[in-house]
């Protein structure tokens, strides 16, 4: 099923799930005892209510556009420049809390459209720079922790747990490569077959020398003028040709069935195992299939979004190749990052050898929203939570990882 429709399912699902809790917080007194007071009933209820509240432009656009912004914060309503309505998972959940626990909110944005991150003076921009400063008591989206921002800012309970992935422009071979032939058989295995061949050579061009000296094969044109045409017979008995003459002894003869048996048999290994490799070979091509990799190719552009955790991950990270990384290809062009996952994958796109690194899944690029077929690197990936974010030492806290 398309990541679109799952993720609207779930976050009409967490809003029935989250008017449920609202209505019994106050009579419990622990999360567990919450927890407790949905059924199972109650789930199937609201995965049903969910499905049916699917619209049809949503499942349209799961194949034709973009459908993956239903769990990202969303402004859909400004005034003089300031958000007055927003939407999404967090947008539909604090509009809920807000009716339970009778508040209003204030929404502002950073005036940068970053998450967050630090500076060069030890401030911090971004939503997570409003929260240190204490311009704002929460930040309304999901923020991948680091510790950096534990430092700045106080993180409710995990939300998700993502795979920071690397996504380049999908690389199909078009071109036949001839070394594929060889692979059935391993370099050894080749050597022993061609020693093969040449020891039944000699044995067979030996024999029947040996028989013609004794008189054996007389009355029949001779086949071997010299040892070169022996070898030439049996490399022809591996390539599955006949002969117009055959020899009379039964030593020559037994030496020809040798010869065609043991053909016959690495023939039929070698033709299973060469359809198999070019039935199920993989179509993709992965220039790099690692960080090291990726850096001694040298040839790929890095992008992430601006100013938020990744570069801090490689920025501090205690590997080497992450450190190089971020010395070469992220500081140097830190000012042109796209500002958002939209401009990144187009990015992918549009500029040669550009990679783009971002915990957006998989799902994300099957759209059909871009013009060209985007693919990540299985092999590489950084593990990571997702939460949502507040001002350090919060009293609405606990209430929050309650709920």
């Amino acid at each position: 099923m398309d990541q679109g429709i799952i993720r609207n399912v779930k976050v009409h699902y967490r809003k029935l799930l989250m008017q449920s809790l609202l209505v019994n917080i106050d009579s419990i007194s622990s999360a567990s005892e919450l927890a407790r007071t949905v059924s199972v009933p109650d789930a199937v209820i609201w995965i049903s209510q969910a499905v049916k509240k699917l619209l049809p432009e949503t499942v349209t656009k799961c194949f034709y556009g973009r459908s993956y912004s239903a769990f990202y914060t969303q402004i859909v309503e400004e005034r003089s420049g300031k958000p007055i309505k927003i939407s999404g998972f967090f947008g539909e959940m604090w509009k809920l809390l807000e009716e339970r626990l009778e508040f209003k909110s204030d929404f502002y944005k950073p005036s940068d459209n970053y998450f967050g991150a630090p500076t060069e003076n030890g401030s911090w921009n971004g939503m997570i720079g409003m929260l240190h400063r204490g311009e704002a008591d929460f930040a309304v989206a999901k923020f991948v922790m680091s510790p950096a921002r534990l430092q700045a800012v106080d993180f409710i309970s995990t939300l998700e747990k993502v795979k920071t992935r690397l996504f380049i422009k999908e690389q199909r071979s078009l071109h036949v490569k001839w070394d594929e032939f060889l692979r059935p058989f391993t370099k050894r295995l080749w050597i022993l077959q061609s020693f093969a061949m040449i020891l039944i050579g000699l044995c067979f061009g030996v024999a029947y020398h040996v028989g013609q000296k004794l008189g054996l094969e007389a009355g029949v044109a001779s086949i071997l003028q010299n040892l070169y045409d022996a070898l030439f017979y049996t490399f022809a008995s591996f390539c599955q040709q006949g002969r117009s003459v055959t020899p009379r002894m039964l030593s020559c003869r037994v030496v020809f069935v040798t010869s065609y048996f043991t053909a016959v048999v690495l023939l039929a290994g070698y033709s299973a195992f060469l359809i198999s490799v070019l039935t199920t070979k993989e179509t993709k091509e992965y220039p790099f299939t690692s960080f090291k990799q990726f850096l001694a190719d040298g040839s790929f552009q890095l992008g992430m979004l601006s100013d938020s955790a990744f570069t801090f991950y490689f920025e501090n990270s205690t590997d080497p190749v992450m450190q190089k990384i971020y010395q070469t290809m992220i500081a140097p062009n830190q000012q042109n990052f796209p500002s958002s996952d939209d401009e990144g994958f187009q990015r992918v796109c549009d500029v040669p050898n550009y990679a783009y690194i971002t915990y957006t899944e998989p799902g994300y690029r099957e759209t059909g929203a871009f013009n060209c077929d985007l693919t990540e690197i299985p092999q590489i990936y950084i593990p990571g939570s997702l939460a949502i974010t507040t001002v350090k030492n919060s009293p609405y806290k606990g209430i929050f990882n309650s709920v």
